[in-house]
């Protein structure tokens, strides 16, 4: 099969990330299958299947970690995989010559589980799904939170990610069903661009560039996040999201790994940032606001990570006390970061 090295790995993205994220003690799981026109990836529960650019002769499975690596080295180059003598040597250019040891293809799992799934055609599910990543959690006993929970209520279609002490959500309009499932964190990073998914028993199917990507959704129930959001809020709040980035950022120089919490003080048309550490000091930056007054405490790198995110030139926060959960809104995408207690704060600033 003759091809480039940079059309191989875009073709064997999905699979190479998906092998690279599982853990599985069956070389299996490490490998990719050429058949026909495709090549598959079976790891940890999941299937990459990807369309070749010509069909080879007969199929072989290799290892697709090692063959991304080589391919990596060996970008813009032309590529060729030659069987011979039960091995696939893998010509890139007209210098380089790697062999790579095959396994038995009947050793390669079977999926028969793709027939009985139903298909939603959803505009823009796949970049709903990459604004809320950040709240995921990356690691965490309640495996649940480790992805992205797709709530369908009709034609709204509700996609959460939460770590617990922050959350994300965006409400797109889809196709009437009613349904929750849970998405892998690895897999929901691939679905750049999808506009539409297959659901069946316990799994998720969809097109994402070259590959098709089935996996097995998490089990488990997610948190209801609706509990955890206040109905009413006291004070409303609107700052320049680049001013606001600026300060956020300027009294990040004097946390440390033990403090990241920035005090917000609302006063006589002022909102005032500060953070302070016993090691470092303190810092302050102040930018004009409008509002009743109030202080609240927030993780400061939580708030730069959030800023990012929105769009507008204006954000609105939504506060209902200084205890509360803060909300922060951007037309149909909703944040949710949990204050910092202040008196924690005020023990560090009393030692400063």
């Amino acid at each position: 099969m003759k091809s480039t090295t940079n059309e191989l790995l875009g073709i064997l993205a999905h699979g190479i990330t998906t092998i690279k994220s599982s853990v599985s003690a069956s070389p299996v799981s490490n490998c990719i299958l050429f058949s026909g026109k495709k090549a598959t990836v079976f790891s940890a529960g999941t299937v990459v299947n990807a369309t070749l650019p010509e069909e080879v002769a007969e199929p072989f499975l290799i290892d697709a970690v090692k063959l991304g690596e080589i391919l990596t080295v060996s970008k813009n180059e032309e590529a060729e995989l030659v069987p011979s003598d039960g091995k696939i040597v893998v010509k890139i250019g007209s210098k380089k010559k790697f062999t790579l040891a095959t396994l038995p293809v009947a050793d390669f799992p079977e999926n028969n589980r793709l027939e009985t799934m139903t298909m939603y055609e959803c505009v823009g599910l796949g970049n709903a799904v990459q604004r809320v990543l950040y709240a995921a959690a990356d690691n965490d006993h309640r495996r649940v939170l480790i992805g992205v929970n797709v709530h369908a209520s009709g034609t709204d279609w509700f996609i959460t990610a939460t770590d617990g002490k922050k959350l994300a959500r965006v409400r797109i309009d889809g196709p009437a069903a009613e349904f929750k499932i849970t998405i892998p964190l690895d897999i929901a990073k691939m679905m750049v661009g999808v506009d539409g998914v297959s659901i069946g028993d316990g799994c998720l199917r969809f097109e994402a560039g070259p590959s098709v990507v089935w996996c097995q959704l998490l089990e488990g129930k997610f948190p209801d996040c609706n509990a955890v959001i206040p109905k009413d809020f006291k004070w409303k709040l609107e700052l320049d999201r680049s001013k606001m980035l600026s300060a956020a950022k300027s009294c990040m120089v004097t946390a440390d790994g033990k403090n990241l919490a920035v005090v917000v003080n609302i006063a006589d048309g002022v909102a005032r940032f500060e953070s302070m550490s016993a090691d470092v000091g303190k810092c302050s930056a102040e930018l004009e606001c409008v509002a009743e007054p109030i202080e609240f405490a927030i993780n400061g790198k939580l708030l730069i990570e959030l800023l990012s995110k929105f769009k507008t030139d204006v954000v609105a926060f939504d506060v209902a006390g200084p205890k509360s959960p803060i909300v922060v809104k951007d037309g149909d995408w909703m944040a949710l970061v949990m204050p910092v207690k202040l008196a924690d704060i005020r023990t560090v600033e009393v030692a400063v």
